[in-house]
This record gives structure tokens, C-alpha cells and sequence, in this order.
């Protein structure tokens, strides 16, 4: 790292179908971390080529077996990371916590920025700050998404 704001501060989110995290599903909705978030050093391999083969695999469908599999590495090797507590003991007013909780509720809906906006309360411009990261999950695995898309 050079110290760049970006790269010290990066997220990855993985949108995906309650289906695929089968075995996690009542840890996903009744629990929530205290602290959502992972250190780079502390994230397992197995989670960035999770990451990477999915990227490099798309799925056909939201029950892809593969996507599937990958998903299940993912869950498998990050939830013992965090410490859960209770969704129902949690409430936010943290932009990024709202937001994740409100794409969360609204996945099967055709999601827009003026939309999620409108509904979280804030500005377009600000929403879209938050979020505006570069495909973080490239610099995660130490690689572009060209490079990926090459199969590098």
C-alpha cells in the first residue's frame, strides 16, 4: 500500500440469494457483528479465491452449484471472524449500516440511486460517495479486473 485513503479503506460486498448461504441462513437474519468488518491480513485465502472464481465464473442463475460453493467458503471462513450479536439489540444510524440493511430488504426490487436515496433520507451525492469505491475486491486479491477477466 502507498497510503492511499482509497486503499486503506476498502469493502467488499457480495450481493448474492439467501439460497446460497443454506447452512447460515437463521445466522444471517436474526444476527448481526458488532463490527462488520475483516482486516485484510486477517481474510483467509480460500475467501479471495472464492472472490476471484466467481468473478472469473459468472453464474447463469441465483442457485448457480458453483456460486453455491463459493459462497459457502466464504460464510464458512468469515463468520467465525466476527462476534454476533442479535439483530433485533442493533440499530444504526450509520449510513453504510442502513444501506447494506436496506439493499438487504430490497434485493429482488430494481435498485436505483434516487430510489435508495429518497428512502435512506439522504442525498444522491452522498449515497453515492459512500459507495464509490474501486472494485475493491481487485485490490483485495492484488490484481485488476482486466487481469482477472484474462484470467491472470
Amino acid at each position: 500500500m502507498d497510503g492511499n485513503t482509497d486503499e486503506l479503506h476498502s469493502t467488499n460486498y457480495v450481493l448474492a440469494s439467501p439460497l446460497l448461504g443454506a447452512g447460515y441462513i437463521k445466522d444471517l437474519q436474526q444476527m448481526c457483528p458488532v463490527k462488520p468488518v475483516i482486516v485484510a491480513a486477517d481474510v483467509h485465502p480460500d475467501v479471495n479465491y472464492a472472490l476471484r472464481s466467481m468473478l472469473i465464473y459468472p453464474a447463469h442463475s441465483q442457485e448457480h452449484a458453483l456460486h453455491q460453493a463459493f459462497i459457502q467458503i466464504i460464510l464458512a471462513r468469515t463468520i467465525p471472524l466476527f462476534h454476533l450479536i442479535d439483530k433485533s439489540t442493533v440499530g444504526s444510524d450509520d449510513i453504510i449500516y442502513r444501506t447494506v440493511s436496506y439493499i438487504a430488504a430490497h434485493y429482488t426490487e430494481e435498485l436505483t440511486l434516487p430510489k435508495m436515496a429518497h428512502d435512506l433520507g439522504v442525498s444522491q451525492s452522498s449515497l453515492s460517495d459512500t459507495f464509490r469505491r474501486r472494485n475493491t475486491a481487485y485490490r483485495l486479491m492484488g490484481t485488476t479486473p482486466q487481469a482477472v477477466s484474462k484470467g491472470a
